[in-house]
């Protein structure tokens, strides 16, 4: 199982770095009409949390998150689209914070690696259709065993209803969600396109809608059931700058290694606002700086989101700061 664990690491990581990333693979990606134009794509990211007081621990906890991704289609025409993705993440915890129901230390470097594909085809004049499969083991030791790895799956069809709009349905397999685990879900959605200025798609589990109400604002937001949101409202300030708002409520999980529960996960909640600054010097290069406010924070672990009151580690409340670099070959 030693041998496993770093041969299949190892694979990730090479071949993540110098092959692809999951930066593009969304329900967004996946559905566009345009064939043909995808580009390599590599990106770093990377968001520091200052310390803050673990409530009810003598103990404070500051943390750093990284992640690269790189993006290659594999193939690609008119009619059909195959692409490759990886990550490599690390979370970097500074804390004597404990775990108290099951006894043990918050882990120190928490990775997620992973792999995914995405195949898409026309099936008519507009209508899509394809698949994605994705691999990962988000973990203090990834693929230590097979109880580490998280696969997930989606098939979708986009079925257009006259010149612009179009029903969406997807069946999503998650092996690591906060709810539902291993049960395949249905989901659908209408895609509504009014103007040349606004999309909207909305439906079950997921809903965005993108609106430019003048040339230089864009307003964006995204909900996918039951509780994650980002809202993103951006002002051009010239051909290169682009200043922004937004509010996240977000999450990750991971599975540690050394867990008494095979079912259970570590899982970090959080609410943040954020505002900063995307510089674009080319059509092919973006650098982002931010900074922000963080709240309603919390670790926990089990089974789900309605054990979060078990082994729950609450923060306080703090400022963080992100940069994301975004380079297209």
């Amino acid at each position: 199982m030693c041998f496993l664990r770093s041969f299949l690491a190892i694979t990730c990581v090479v071949f993540g770095l110098t092959v692809q990333a999951t930066a593009e693979d969304n329900p967004g990606a996946w559905l566009r009409p345009i064939f043909g134009n995808r580009q390599p794509q590599a990106t770093y990211q990377s968001r520091g949390w200052f310390s803050a007081n673990v409530r009810n621990q003598p103990t404070r906890l500051n943390m750093v998150e990284q992640q690269v991704n790189i993006t290659v289609p594999l193939m690609q025409n008119q009619d059909r689209e195959w692409s490759l993705s990886a990550r490599l993440g690390q979370t970097d915890i500074h804390s004597r914070a404990r775990l108290l129901d099951a006894g043990q230390m918050l882990p120190r470097d928490l990775w997620d690696v992973g792999l995914s594909t995405t195949y898409r085809f026309k099936t008519g004049d507009k209508s899509i259709a394809g698949f994605n499969l994705g691999l990962s083991s988000p973990s203090d030791k990834p693929f230590d065993s097979v109880h580490e790895i998280d696969v997930q799956g989606n098939v979708f069809y986009r079925l257009p209803t006259g010149d612009r709009d179009a029903w969406v349905f997807m069946v999503n397999y998650a092996s690591n969600r906060s709810f539902a685990r291993n049960v395949p879900l249905p989901g659908v959605a209408y895609e509504w396109n009014p103007a040349g200025s606004m999309n909207a798609m909305l439906g079950v589990p997921f809903s965005s809608v993108r609106w430019r109400p003048f040339e230089r604002m864009t307003l964006n937001a995204r909900y996918l059931l039951p509780r994650t949101l980002h809202a993103k409202a951006s002002y051009d300030i010239g051909s290169e700058c682009t200043l922004f708002g937004a509010f996240d409520w977000t999450s990750r999980r991971w599975f540690r290694h050394d867990r008494t529960d095979n079912d259970h996960s570590l899982e970090y909640w959080e609410k943040r606002l954020e505002a900063g600054l995307v510089w674009q010097p080319t059509q092919n290069v973006s650098l982002t700086l931010s900074g922000g406010y963080a709240f309603n924070r919390f670790f926990y672990e089990g089974d789900g989101y309605r054990d979060r009151a078990d082994n729950r580690i609450n923060l306080d409340d703090g400022p963080f700061v992100g940069l994301r670099l975004a380079v297209r070959f």
